[in-house]
């Protein structure tokens, strides 16, 4: 049996187009398998990139329902309500939610004005802008 000629330009090409097609079966296996984040995984980072890159801006807690939190805020003329989903930051929550209500700082995108947290596991708004 006689071994292939690497310096033969078929062989070459053949060479090539089996790692490719080696390279792009690895890359679709790796794709299809890898984790992926849990949507409360994705809610807390969305939180942390908000506070990281965020501007703050004075708002106003209108209602909380545990563990919805009800705001708005004005910017550029436009008001935002908005509501904040705060379960896995219950520690971080008063004893009693309806201390809340009223002036609280709000920190949001300044890219896109309606992305906005008032509470997050490093930063919360709550007891903010208070006179």
């Amino acid at each position: 049996m006689a071994f292939p000629d690497f310096r033969d330009p078929v062989v070459l090409r053949l060479l090539a187009c089996g790692l490719v097609v080696l390279l792009a079966a690895a890359f679709l296996i790796w794709r299809r398998f890898r984790p992926r984040p849990t949507p409360e995984e994705t809610e807390r980072l969305r939180r942390l990139a908000v506070h990281a890159s965020g501007k703050l801006i004075a708002g106003q807690v209108v209602d909380v329902n545990v563990p919805m939190v009800n705001y708005s805020y004005i910017f550029a003329g436009v008001e935002y309500s908005a509501s904040q989903d705060t379960t896995g930051l219950e520690s971080l929550m008063p004893a009693d939610p309806m201390h809340i209500l009223g002036a609280t700082g709000v920190k949001f995108d300044p890219r896109n004005p309606a992305n906005s947290i008032v509470i997050c596991e490093k930063w919360s708004g709550f007891g903010r802008l208070r006179s």
